[in-house]
């Protein structure tokens, strides 16, 4: 397999297998379990998650478990899918990926890093853990499972299930929702959205920032596509609490900004005229 495979539908499109031995089944179970649980596949939906799942079953310890014993294995899938991508949705996280300018890599991550924290703070996550930065006109999302969001930024007039979603604010997400977000409306053309536990995404120097330009971080380097599926790290299904900004710590978004530029050490004239 190399870079750029396309993994289609047609055939049986094993790309892995991992087969584990020991002197009784437990211990072949046993290190079954653990290399399932230390391995990491990014870049396309797997069935790994599944078989974490199966092989944590005590019907698959005790023995005798056979093919129907599948039909009716209780899945519970913790993942996001994109139904709909918007104009650019990408995974980004704090404070992103700096100090690579000597080889070439300017500074990746969210444009709004104080919205984009704020909303990490609302549902109990790290500041740097990896979210959503919502571009223009934003996605459609269904949640495979309970957890927790926080929307910040621009208002997109965001709703969930139907209902209208407040931002600044950590909202419980019931299994089988749907988000949908509409454009951007008034001042600010960005916002966020934060999942408790963080989503998924491998490190690339440093970061889990999308660099769309260098195609590397986030979601396969690039911004999202309908039928991604975005795995969640460590959804919180336990909690219904809703936490609110308070109000003096809500940014205020205008439609004139001062802003100040200095002249870098890669600057171009014809980029300063």
């Amino acid at each position: 397999m190399h870079a750029g495979t396309e993994v289609t539908p047609f055939y049986d499109p094993m790309l892995a297998k991992i087969i584990v031995h020991g002197s009784s089944r437990m211990e072949a179970l046993d290190g079954l379990r653990a290399a399932l649980r230390e391995s990491e596949l990014s870049g396309l939906e797997t069935n790994l998650s599944y078989l974490r799942q199966v092989c944590e079953h005590p019907a698959l310890a005790a023995g005798g478990a056979t093919t129907s014993f599948l039909r009716d294995f209780p899945y519970h899938p913790r993942s996001i899918d994109v139904a709909e991508p918007g104009t650019q949705t990408t995974i980004q996280d704090f404070p992103g990926r700096l100090g690579y300018w000597h080889v070439g890599v300017p500074p990746s991550g969210p444009m709004d890093a104080l919205a984009f924290r704020l909303a990490n703070r609302l549902v109990g996550n790290a500041p740097g853990a990896a979210g959503l930065e919502i571009t223009v006109s934003g996605p459609t999302l269904r949640f495979a499972c309970d957890t927790r969001i926080a929307l910040s930024g621009a208002d997109f007039g965001a709703r969930l299930n139907g209902q209208p979603v407040p931002r600044w604010r950590a909202v419980f997400v019931p299994g089988g929702s749907v988000l949908e977000m509409g454009s951007a409306q008034g001042a600010g053309a960005r916002a966020y959205l934060a999942v408790g536990g963080g989503i998924e995404a491998p490190p690339y120097l440093a970061s889990r920032s999308t660099f769309i330009l260098g195609k590397f971080g986030g979601q396969s380097g690039r911004a999202l596509r309908a039928g991604d599926v975005l795995h969640i790290d460590n959804p919180q299904t336990d909690s219904r609490e809703t936490r609110k900004l308070p109000e003096g710590l809500i940014p205020q978004y205008g439609s004139e900004w001062e802003i100040g530029v200095l002249y870098g050490p890669h600057g171009s004239p014809d980029f300063h005229s």
